[in-house]
């Protein structure tokens, strides 16, 4: 039994050794506290915002039927990734094709009459023309303009002999008779000129008449196909760009009418996050300027964003602005209605004096921190600035060089004495020197 109270009596005395103060300096009975110090030097200032939103995708649309007919093929499914210009869905395309194939065969028909008649009714003609193509006539107006080479011929033949017989007829060489003679078979020999140039003019018009309606039937028939084929391509129904088809609307085999909608198709390659920025901070934001964004679902991956749009009118319920940051998502981890939250810099500033939170102290008179002189602890008066996270802004009462107390600063007074045990070993080596010169 004594031999247990003196075993529970020593325990004691190393506990009270144990949890004695040890703030003395050999060979004096003065305690000190011991501190950690941060010395004060420039850092940037850098103030962010946050906001919270949701995110939506770069483009979405529904695809509606630009023609009516019967769902012969479908060729994607829900949570499909599609591409541009790709098939997505035919609407009675056998029949269209039909009537494509008809239409064509009636323009190549078209076509080959047109060229029929035009190889029938012209030929080439001697000789070409200033700017080097072959002139075409008709061979009914070489015949028409030959027959009035043959009647200007008998004209100035018969004119010939008809100022003979007015010479002869002036000299009273000839009778009357004949001078009258030759006159009527001028003048008959004129009317057949005449007429032939009529014919020829006629036939002109008519031949061009007739080829024009040719041609008139070739170009309807051109037209015809076009509308033809314009009607087969809106048949296939295209995606309009890269995405993933969020819902699948069209059946197979049914019958659907013009604007029927057919599917929704989402563009996720970017994301918008959507959110609202309160009119005074509207300032500080612009159309490119880079924020960072991070989503509760994928805590530990920070992503890069640019604002793209800024709405002109503000919602008069809050007094914020809708804006619409876009962000790359080229893995495809991103999905509308996913809930982000923005970071927008809105203040940088140089040369700064920041400092850890919680070395500052908040007395009845105002803020305080403390700074170590020569191994004595000194109360200064400051003024703060911006709360950055665990960090605050001293705008006043604090100079680059300072060696502020960060780490016992609680148990100080002013003008105590105190030991700097930084791990910096710099640090503590400049106490050690502060404090010796002090003793």
């Amino acid at each position: 039994m004594q031999s247990f109270l003196k075993f529970t009596l020593l325990i004691g005395v190393c506990v009270l050794v144990t949890f004695a103060p040890i703030y003395a300096y050999a060979g004096s009975t003065e305690t000190v506290t011991n501190v950690e110090v941060e010395e004060v030097s420039p850092k940037k200032l850098k103030i962010y915002k946050t906001y919270i939103g949701h995110l939506k995708p770069l483009n979405r649309v529904v695809v509606r039927s630009e023609t009516s007919g019967t769902v012969e093929k479908i060729i994607f499914e829900e949570g499909q990734k599609v591409f541009k210009d790709s098939v997505l869905v035919h609407i009675s395309t056998n029949e269209l094709e039909l009537q494509k194939t008809i239409a064509k065969t009636n323009y190549d028909q078209a076509v080959s009459d047109y060229q029929t008649q035009k190889n029938l009714y012209f030929e080439s003609r001697e000789g070409i023309d200033k700017s080097g193509i072959k002139k075409l006539e008709h061979v009914s107006l070489k015949q028409l303009k030959l027959k009035i080479m043959i009647a200007k011929a008998d004209y100035d033949f018969a004119l010939s002999e008809y100022n003979v017989q007015k010479s002869l007829f002036e000299k009273k060489m000839a009778s009357a008779t004949t001078f009258d003679s030759y006159k009527t078979a001028l003048e008959i020999k004129l009317l057949t000129l005449q007429q032939a140039e009529l014919e020829l003019e006629q036939a002109q018009v008519q031949d061009q008449a007739r080829l024009g309606n040719y041609e008139n039937v070739m170009h309807i028939r051109e037209a015809n196909l076009k509308l033809a084929s314009l009607e087969l391509e809106k048949s296939k129904i295209k995606s309009p760009f890269d995405g993933i088809v969020k819902r699948k609307i069209v059946q197979m085999g049914g019958y659907i009418d013009k604007g029927s909608d057919l599917l929704e198709i989402m563009d996720i390659s970017n994301v918008l996050a959507y959110i609202n920025i309160p009119e005074m901070e509207m300032k500080y934001s612009a159309p490119g300027k880079e924020v960072s964004v991070r989503l509760d679902a994928i805590p530990d991956v920070e992503f890069n964003g640019r604002i793209k749009t800024l709405g002109l009118e503000a919602d008069l319920k809050c007094r914020c602005f809708p804006a619409e940051i876009e962000i790359d998502n080229a893995k495809q981890e991103l999905f509308p209605g996913m809930m982000v939250r923005v970071e927008m810099l809105v203040k940088q500033d140089k040369n700064q004096v920041i400092v850890p939170r919680h070395a500052v102290l908040e007395t009845q008179r105002g803020s305080i921190v403390y700074v170590e002189k020569n191994g004595v602890a000194l109360k200064k008066s400051v003024v703060v600035g911006e709360m950055i996270r665990e960090e605050v802004q001293i705008i006043r009462g604090l100079d680059f060089g300072d060696r502020l107390i960060v780490v016992g600063q609680d148990l100080l007074t002013n003008n105590e004495a105190v030991k700097v045990v930084n791990p910096d070993k710099k640090i503590v080596q400049k106490q050690n020197k502060s404090s010796h010169n002090l003793n």
